[in-house]
């Protein structure tokens, strides 16, 4: 990894950043009421049908004072979209586990990447992760029992995203941290150590209000 001058050696432990949920398995809650636990069958499915502006199709996450940089991307998922009309609470987001990627159409496109002033491409566009039919299976009835078990009886605009990483890089990056691939001013660099990870399901728990 290039770095730019010396005194960027010296990094601050304490600083530096770490996955937070909805990179990892588990509910955030969205409310303090815990409604009684549904059977996991009278849990509905609802699939996101389209991403807005406001969700972030692809996103990376620095682990380790940027020494891992892990990498993931959004999906849709084929299944009914338009859940009943009425009032819900929503309970919270739900993530699973990671599982299985689909060998056949994952893929690594490349391990090069640049830009100057902004203009250009970044690791995010290098790679993509997709489910096997097993793992879709499993993922979706993984969402069906945690929502089950927080008392949801709907999860709606559920998705997918693959996840890949590196782990160091070369080449140069003008970059206020000097450890980073993101440089607005320029950039020029090789991924080393790049490889596919695998994915996880996502879902709002809802839990549908009496008329």
């Amino acid at each position: 990894m290039t770095r730019l001058e010396p005194f960027f050696l010296t990094l601050v432990l304490a600083g530096c950043a770490t996955t937070d949920a909805r990179w990892e398995a588990g509910v955030t809650r969205a409310v303090d009421q815990e409604p009684p636990a549904v059977p996991v069958g009278e849990v509905a499915l609802y699939m996101k049908k389209a991403f807005s502006t406001l969700d972030l199709e692809a996103e990376k996450r620095p682990r380790a004072c940027h020494s891992t940089t892990l990498l993931r991307r959004m999906g849709l998922l084929e299944g009914p979209s338009e859940p009943p009309p009425g009032k819900v609470l929503v309970l919270g987001e739900i993530t699973t586990d990671e599982y299985p990627r689909d060998d056949e159409r994952s893929r690594i496109k490349g391990r090069e990447f640049g830009r100057v002033f902004g203009i250009g491409s970044d690791e995010l566009g290098l790679f993509e992760v997709f489910p096997g039919a097993r793992s879709t299976e499993k993922g979706l009835a993984r969402l069906r029992e945690m929502a089950a078990a927080i008392g949801a009886d709907e999860v709606r605009d559920v998705f997918f995203t693959g996840y890949a990483e590196h782990q160091m890089w070369e080449g140069l990056s003008l970059s206020v941290t000097p450890t980073s691939t993101d440089a607005f001013l320029y950039a020029s660099i090789t991924l080393l150590d790049f490889r596919l990870r695998d994915v996880r399901f996502h879902g709002t728990a809802v839990r549908r209000r009496a008329p």
